[in-house]
């Protein structure tokens, strides 16, 4: 199962006219043809390598995946006629997002963003970029001024967020590895958007740095689960053995990590 909705196909003109318009350097507005009022707010991401058109729905809102050199008005009708597809998706992603109480993430000062499971509140003016709480209340106050714009806020949040992952994710593997029966050769983050973590049949193991946004015990959860795979590379009953030795509650969070995607999350 993918964790992130896409759809790619060739472009097939349908010859009817359309309205694009330019929001900033990456974002458009596409309004359809016979008057048609709900218009797709789209970015547009070209990627090097890239010889198809693809589009991705998520958190991040909807994106049009073009290769380098491709020119927008070429993709008009392409866009269009996924629009049931798209705001399907939208909806099925809005639909799951509010019931697992996961804000929509908004680069702005005020805003909430979920670390480690819990919501935390943007704060822009301060001093260092940290997390903090208070009164039980979480904040995550950057190092920005108050006028900064969405794009470095949103930059600022995710390099954070992932040296954040860094040392989270290395704090809860020290303390899950002493309970379990074998370590792997090394062990490191990866920018995976569709599996939490992985073990190699070398012995290596990647965690998606995207798991900073759930809770520590679901984090244990994936790290046990891959460390388990270092004894039996499948999924027989003697793996799901070795977790429950690591992780006696493996049912649980297994069953509650399911319930998330990684397309829930920005970035």
């Amino acid at each position: 199962m993918k964790w992130l909705e896409s759809v790619s196909m060739w472009l097939n003109k349908t010859n009817k006219p359309m309205t694009l318009t330019r929001q900033d350097s990456s974002t458009y507005q596409l309004t359809g043809p016979n008057g048609e009022s709900s218009a797709l707010n789209f970015t547009v991401i070209r990627r090097a390598g890239r010889r198809r058109a693809s589009i991705s729905v998520g958190a991040h809102g909807v994106r049009l995946l073009l290769p380098v050199r491709a020119k927008i008005d070429d993709y008009v009708d392409f866009v269009w006629e996924q629009r049931h597809w798209i705001r399907d998706k939208l909806k099925e992603h809005d639909e799951c997002r509010i019931r697992l109480a996961i804000p929509l993430f908004e680069p702005r000062d005020g805003a909430a963003i979920v670390y480690r499971g819990r919501i935390a509140t943007i704060r822009l003016g301060c001093d260092q970029t940290i997390v903090r709480e208070q009164c039980g209340l979480l904040e995550l106050r950057l190092a920005l001024p108050v006028d900064a714009d969405s794009k470095r806020i949103g930059s600022l949040c995710e390099s954070f967020l992932k040296k954040e992952a860094k040392r989270v994710i290395g704090d809860i593997y020290q303390s899950v590895l002493l309970k379990a029966p074998k370590a792997p050769k090394t062990w490191q983050l990866s920018g995976a958007k569709t599996r939490w973590g992985v073990c190699t049949s070398r012995e290596t193991i990647r965690f998606a740095w995207r798991l900073i946004f759930v809770s520590d015990e679901l984090i244990g959860y994936v790290i046990a689960h891959e460390l388990a795979h270092l004894v039996h590379l499948n999924h027989s009953s003697a793996f799901w053995q070795v977790v429950r030795e690591i992780d006696p509650d493996w049912q649980e969070h297994r069953e509650k990590l399911k319930t998330y995607r990684m397309d829930y999350f920005p970035f």
